[in-house]
């Protein structure tokens, strides 16, 4: 399946192919420049630089330029040079394999990269990169976090999609799976914001291959099929040769057999054709796995013998292309570390050209003072007046510059939150039920909802498993953010009950989510969780059942209002801790059931601004039972809305109408 440490740069072959001729042209400029300066700071500048270009193409003549450059800013003290020096010699370590002494080259370039927040975040990085390939992912997601920690102080938004999409990795190889998933998320926005294809197409790969572990194939074959076209359009030959090998997979499980059979073909030939032997692994197995289904016994054990073959292989030569393959993160390290560089060479020069110009100042200011000599009294009054208006004018200029400032901060940060919550309800929108899902197991039906801020903590869900349909919905504790926070804890813990651990009885399932609120965020006495209406419609038999937590279902049957039995107790740490009771509900074909949380009855408004309350509600879905679904839907938000006017809404309102 796709490999979850794939951040794969290029292999050398692709540097010198495609980058070569520009790559040789600028470092035969750099060391013309080098030749051309006598100043030894600009020249220690231009050897780090010329290192840096030597990385892939020799890896001892970079090591020779970056002790040159090393020697030379140790001699005149340069400390802001020491950084990129380390780093050098942290990249060549790293590409050599000797990992241990890489990190210590680039805390060593810690200690001077403070100052300059471009070649600090570089080195964060690249020690994530290190922990990471030493399967220390505590210790990669503290790097990881502190390098996003960095881009994000300086507003670096534009290489957010790698560094999200590296800590997804990492939590993946924690076992965290749903935390991943976010990261992931995020790396695909950022990456599909910015033009950043390398970043999309891996996102998309990691997504594909959560959804692959949850066994959903059909979301994994969508989203590596979105990846693989990515890397065709990229020509990222090792790229599409994974998404080929993930790809064919995911077809297999889905018993897609034939179209498994191409993809694998593909791969295989790219994966020969470019010596890629750690990718011949998977596709072997994955075409050991297609004759076994075939009951060609002979080819599958073909194929499982290669693939020991192969890694036999692998292992006898050892770190197969260190010198070769490095992270994509390194595209951008290196465009920063060459900006960093960049500026670093201006500064210098600026020196040089300032610390001339000083001298020439002294010297106009020493025959000033001869000339100045029988005036010197009148000079001094009129030059204090001058340079105490001077001071007054530059702490005017400073305040007003400070003001501006801290407006344009203030302005930013709004944005980014509101930017940042806005983006959270994408994420949350994708875990309640889809349309799709409630057409497929709902004749007749509507939702409305309607969240008071952009996130909620109000949600609808629903899934299938053993032939049964679930459906449920649910008010979390709290709104807003802390709100949509508890309602993806509590989709997670749903999801878990019934697609994980199999549980078939909607008490049961609330019984479940009930302690693992209580052991996750309960330990404090904290009283969060949500009241919940979790229904189970049986779909052989058309039987339902259900369990409610405080919220209860209403059933309009013969223009007659039926409320149904509920525990008066939530989900989650409560004064009671009773099992759920499993209700059996008795109905007619025709029938209206709803389903409802208490946002709308609790609605303030009307002439005296008072509540709505239940019974107006439940009189409400009487009235309007016999409409259309969708009539029914544009009927009862209006009523609310009317009832609202200009009061602002209180709570999350969250409402679905059945008809049996």
């Amino acid at each position: 399946m796709h490999y979850i440490f794939k951040n794969i740069l290029v292999t050398v072959s692709c540097l010198l192919s495609l980058s070569a001729v520009c790559q040789r042209s600028v470092i035969d400029s750099l060391k013309k420049l080098s030749i051309s300066t006598n100043n030894d700071s600009i020249k220690a500048l231009y050897f780090s630089k010329i290192g840096k270009e030597y990385w892939f193409i020799s890896p001892d003549t970079s090591l020779q330029y970056t002790n040159q450059s090393f020697e030379l800013a140790s001699k005149k003290n340069i400390k802001g040079l020491f950084p990129y020096c380390q780093n050098n010699f942290g990249v060549l370590k790293y590409l050599a394999g000797n990992y241990h002494e890489a990190l210590e080259c680039y805390f060593k370039g810690l200690k001077f990269s403070k100052s300059n927040p471009i070649i600090h975040c570089i080195l964060l990085n690249n020690i994530g990169m290190v922990y990471q390939e030493l399967k220390d992912y505590e210790k990669a997601k503290k790097y990881y976090l502190e390098t996003l920690i960095s881009k994000k102080e300086r507003r670096d938004s534009i290489r957010f999609a790698n560094t999200y999409n590296s800590i997804g990795i990492v939590y993946t190889s924690l076992h965290q799976s749903e935390i991943a998933k976010l990261y992931f998320d995020s790396s695909y926005y950022y990456g599909k914001k910015f033009e950043n294809p390398y970043a999309e197409a891996d996102a998309l790969g990691n997504i594909a291959s959560y959804y692959t572990r949850k066994k959903d194939f059909i979301n994994a074959e969508f989203y590596c099929r979105r990846a693989l076209s990515i890397k065709q359009k990229l020509e990222d030959v090792y790229g599409v040769a994974t998404s080929c090998s993930d790809l064919a997979a995911i077809l297999l499980n889905q018993n897609k057999d034939k179209e498994a059979e191409s993809f694998l073909l593909q791969g295989e030939k790219l994966a020969l054709q470019n010596s890629y032997l750690e990718l011949l692994v998977p596709l072997y197995q994955n075409m050991s796995d297609y004759y076994r289904k075939k009951g060609e016994y002979k080819q599958a054990l073909f194929f499982i013998t290669k693939t020991i073959a192969i890694k036999d292989s692998i292992l006898t030569d050892g770190k197969i292309r260190e010198a070769a393959i490095k992270e994509k993160e390194f595209t951008f390290s290196v465009k920063q570390a060459s900006d960093s560089l960049k500026n670093e060479a201006e500064r210098l020069q600026t020196q040089v050209i300032h610390e001339k110009e000083l001298y020439k100042q002294r010297l106009f200011v020493y025959g000033a003072i001869i000339l100045a000599v029988l005036m010197l009294a009148v000079a001094i009054v009129v030059f204090r007046a001058f340079k105490e208006k001077q001071k007054s004018n530059r702490i005017i200029e400073q305040q007003k510059l400070e003001v501006e400032n801290q407006k344009a901060l203030v302005e930013e940060h709004q944005k980014e939150t509101l930017d940042s919550i806005t983006y959270a309800r994408r994420i949350q929108y994708a875990l309640l039920a889809k349309d799709l899902l409630l057409k497929e197991n709902l004749e007749k039906h509507f939702v409305l909802f309607k969240p008071k801020d952009i996130v909620s903590g109000d949600f609808y869900w629903a899934t299938e498993n053993n032939n049964k349909f679930y459906l449920a919905v649910c008010d979390s504790t709290g709104h807003g953010v802390p709100g949509a926070f508890m309602s993806l804890l509590n989709i997670g813990f749903l999801s878990e009950a019934i697609k994980e651990k199999g549980i078939d009885e909607p008490n049961e399932v609330l019984n479940y989510v009930r302690e693992r609120l209580i052991s996750s965020i309960g330990v404090d006495g904290q009283k969060d969780g949500m009241d919940c209406i979790l229904l189970c419609i049986n779909k052989t038999t058309k039987e339902i059942t259900y369990s409610a937590a405080n919220n209860a279902p209403v059933l309009i049957s013969n223009n007659e209002i039926i409320d149904l039995d509920k525990n008066r107790m939530p989900v989650g740490k409560g004064e009671r801790n009773d099992s759920f009771t499993l209700y059996q509900l008795d109905y007619s074909k025709g029938d209206m059931l709803y389903l409802y949380t208490d946002g709308y009855a609790d609605q303030f408004g009307g002439p005296k601004g008072k509540k709505f309350k239940y019974k107006a509600l439940n009189e409400l879905l009487l009235k309007h039972s016999t409409l259309p679904m969708e009539e029914q839907r544009i009927k009862i938000e209006t009523e609310f809305d009317n009832w609202k006017g200009d009061l602002e809404q209180v709570d999350d309102v969250c409402m679905i109408g059945i008809k049996l």
